[in-house]
């Protein structure tokens, strides 16, 4: 899962942001964010903005690795 974040081209988190404004998306799509955070490249600082962006973001917890 790491290794595919890592690989996603720019703007695809970005592209997050219009699921994230659906309260039954934003549970799904809020452990992805956190994970791609987590990761490197492009994904982590567009996942850090939606993080910034969305507030709530902020109070979920990253759901553990498996």
């Amino acid at each position: 899962m790491d290794e595919v974040l890592r690989q996603l081209p720019a703007d695809a988190v970005t592209a997050w942001a219009s699921e994230l404004r659906k309260k039954d998306r934003k549970r799904e799509i809020a452990p992805l964010v956190h994970r791609a955070a987590a990761s490197d490249g492009p994904a982590a600082a567009e996942a850090q903005e939606l993080i910034r962006r969305f507030p709530s973001l902020q109070r979920q917890r990253k759901e553990p690795s498996p």
